[in-house]
C-alpha cells in the first residue's frame, strides 16, 4: 500500500483556503478575506513538486481536480482583489497595526 503524499495535503488545504476566501469576499468581508489571505501565504510557501509517476492513479485524479478548482478559485479571486486594491491596503494596514498592539501591549 501506497503512503499518501503529504504535499498533496497542503494542495488540499490551499483549496479549501481559497474557497473561504471567495465566500468572504461575496459577502464584502475584507478583513476575513485578508485573514485567509495569510493564511493562503503560508501554504503556498509550503508548496512543493510532486511526484506524480508515485502517486496512486486515484490520488493522481483527485490532485488534478484539485489543483483545477483552485487555479479557477484564484481566477475568480482576482477581480475582487483588483476591485478593492485601495480597500483592501487599508484594512490590511489596520490588520497590521492592531497585530503589532498586541504584541508590544499583549492581548
Amino acid at each position: 500500500m501506497a503512503v499518501p503524499d503529504p504535499g498533496v495535503a497542503v494542495y488540499q488545504q490551499l483549496s479549501s483556503t481559497c474557497l473561504a476566501m471567495m465566500q468572504w469576499a461575496a459577502k464584502e468581508n475584507w478583513e476575513a478575506f485578508l485573514m485567509e489571505a495569510e493564511q493562503y501565504v503560508a501554504l503556498s510557501a509550503e508548496l512543493r513538486d510532486i511526484n506524480w509517476q508515485s502517486l496512486p492513479a486515484g490520488e493522481r485524479d483527485v490532485l488534478a481536480e484539485t489543483l483545477r478548482k483552485t487555479q479557477t478559485q484564484i481566477d475568480s479571486l482576482l477581480p475582487h482583489a483588483e476591485a478593492r486594491r485601495t480597500e483592501l491596503v487599508g484594512t490590511l494596514r489596520n490588520l497590521q497595526n492592531s497585530a503589532k498592539m498586541r504584541r508590544a501591549y499583549g492581548p
